[in-house]
């Protein structure tokens, strides 16, 4: 089977590969892809080195030669004070000797792609950086209401045990005799004016956790009449 030349007009080139960028034997920019123009837009007719700084692999000496034999991924992050990833190949393109970067940006978040005023179109279809940011700032956003979620539980945690102490010192100091019991018939609290009222010779503190049908009997060991401390709780 023959060769065959794949020839792409320059507007369908930039759909497959906005962020291309051509070089030529001396390392000057020649061509500068529509979406990466937009990024850095006075890269042409400069050279290499004067844009970016080479992440990996890192070579203090760049030469033509060097950069088309790289059959590895390239990462490059451009000088300056907005610095701009780049992630990517070279290829050494016969026909022209020339040199092709074909890469992509890389960015942490949505609000990066927004603060470089770039947009969905600015990529290429298949590119899957704006997918995983996609998924990263679902997760951002779900990470973000479970926190919240949870610091609302526990500022109405927080609130309720405050409501229940006031409420608990309120009965406590109450001149009413007050027993409160749970389903369990446990006692749950009582105060200083019940214990008065049934002779009770002990805190109210102490009596949490009784068992309300059994408190009597196991309170009338206290008292000289305990048989008839026992009748008058049955009748209260």
């Amino acid at each position: 089977m023959p060769n065959q030349k794949f020839i792409f007009p320059e507007q369908q080139f930039n759909r497959l590969f906005p962020f291309y960028f051509i070089i030529d034997s001396d390392l000057k920019v020649l061509r500068v892809g529509k979406s990466l123009s937009k990024l850095l837009p006075e890269m042409e007719q400069k050279k290499i080195d004067e844009i970016f700084i080479f992440k990996r692999p890192g070579h203090d000496e760049l030469s033509f030669q060097t950069l088309g034999q790289l059959n590895q991924l390239i990462i490059i992050e451009s000088k300056g004070a907005e610095r701009i990833t780049l992630r990517g190949q070279f290829e050494y393109l016969d026909d022209s000797n020339h040199l092709l970067f074909a890469g992509t940006p890389w960015f942490y978040s949505m609000d990066q792609v927004k603060a470089k005023k770039l947009t969905l179109h600015d990529f290429a279809i298949n590119d899957p950086m704006i997918d995983l940011l996609q998924v990263l700032k679902t997760e951002e956003i779900v990470s973000g209401e479970v926190k919240e979620l949870l610091e609302h539980m526990q500022r109405q945690k927080n609130e309720s045990q405050t409501t229940a102490q006031r409420l608990g010192q309120l009965i406590t100091n109450l001149q009413a005799g007050i027993l409160l019991e749970d389903e369990n018939r446990k006692i749950v609290l009582t105060n200083n004016t019940f214990c008065q009222m049934f002779g009770i010779p002990v805190p109210p503190e102490q009596m949490v956790g009784w068992d309300c049908s059994l408190s009597a009997e196991q309170s009338k060991h206290l008292f000289t009449e305990s048989e008839a401390f026992v009748e008058k709780l049955q009748t209260y």
